[in-house]
């Protein structure tokens, strides 16, 4: 047997390793840094036989776009390859792209600035071409950075118009804050997960009719304009068919979330220390969220991208170096710092 013909491996064998390089169906995006997806993208560029097999899993499970650059990228991508003159000109199989569509990570935004209406564009076109695919949903954009009454470039308008495209939505996931829940269809919504809601903005969004479709909803470091709130917010839930899933800082808000359950206990279900958690009809509460700002993001991105987000067990995860200050029961506005405005006359009996 010459030497050529010794490295030659079968078809099958070759599109099996492809296959084997993506994750389980659970995983929303892979990182680009992922070592995966260089395989994925060299199986892409180095032949024929590969190339069908790699350009799925690009497009069905890599979609991780978390910058200005990579979302312009990834439309000049779809455009290119959904145009019909490209197959003309091209001796590449034909790929139909938009059915494998169904997952993506977007954070297109800077940390500290929504503020980009080319940013907004883009990622309405991109929403106009994956809505009718479109399933698993994860974001993280900074909503907070900008008032309503400060948007001269109509931001929020063009992002609002590109979210209610998305129709076949059935997984929503915010690792930043998000205060627009009128904006997600819940036609087909089974799960939403939002980090660092006010309770009171939350309550007209789940109204026992219009979440009936979704089974969970997890809502990551809640917080509220008034401790009555929380109480209203746990009578409210009672009566939806939805399991919601509270997931609280550990260590600080442990403390802080007890003393206003003994503060205005319901008297509604057992309570269980088993793990940090309490279960009260649908609402399962767990103290398992980092204290830091970044480790938060973080976490629960990482949870998101592996679909791990909605088991709802995961296990506290310490982090050394807060100070006893951090230990205090003053309301926080959700990046960790103290609420000035809300402090006054906020005080606990029985502390």
């Amino acid at each position: 047997m010459s030497g050529p013909q010794a490295c030659v491996l079968p078809p099958e064998l070759l599109l099996h390793i492809v296959d084997s390089l993506v994750p389980p169906q659970s995983t929303v995006a892979l990182r680009h840094s992922d070592t995966a997806v260089k395989s994925i993208l060299a199986f892409a560029c180095v032949s024929r036989l590969t190339y069908p097999a790699a350009i799925r899993h690009l497009f069905s499970r890599c979609l991780f776009i978390d910058s200005e650059n990579r979302l312009r990228l990834l439309l000049i991508s779809l455009e290119t390859l959904l145009a019909p003159a490209r197959y003309a000109t091209t001796t590449l199989p034909h790929i139909d792209v938009k059915p494998l569509l169904t997952s993506l990570y977007l954070a297109p935004f800077p940390s500290r600035s929504i503020d980009s209406q080319p940013i907004a564009q883009w990622v309405f076109e991109l929403f106009a071409i994956m809505k009718p695919s479109l399933k698993r949903l994860a974001i993280n954009m900074p909503f907070d950075t900008m008032a309503p009454e400060l948007d001269h470039l109509s931001v929020i308008p063009k992002l609002e118009a590109a979210f209610r495209q998305l129709d076949n939505l059935e997984e929503f996931i915010s690792c930043g804050s998000f205060g627009h829940h009128d904006w997600l269809p819940l036609r087909n919504l089974k799960k939403i997960a939002l980090r660092g809601t006010y309770l009171e903005d939350l309550m007209p969004f789940i109204q026992p009719e219009s979440v009936s479709n979704v089974e969970r909803i997890v809502l990551a470091v809640p917080t509220f304009y008034m401790p009555s709130s929380r109480r209203v917010f746990l009578h409210k839930i009672a009566s939806c068919r939805t399991e919601f899933v509270l997931l609280h800082e550990v260590d600080s808000l442990r403390s802080y979330w007890k003393d206003i359950e003994r503060w205005m206990s319901m008297g509604t279900g057992d309570s269980s220390t088993n793990h940090g958690t309490s279960h009260r009809n649908e609402c399962l509460e767990r103290f398992c969220v980092p204290q830091d700002p970044g480790h938060c993001t973080r976490w629960l991105l990482e949870r998101a991208l592996e679909g791990r987000l909605w088991d709802a067990e995961t296990e506290p995860e310490l982090f050394l170096g807060h100070s006893p200050w951090e230990d205090d029961i003053w309301p926080r506005f959700p990046d960790g710092t103290i609420n000035i405005d809300h402090t006054i006359g906020f005080t606990l009996p029985g502390l």
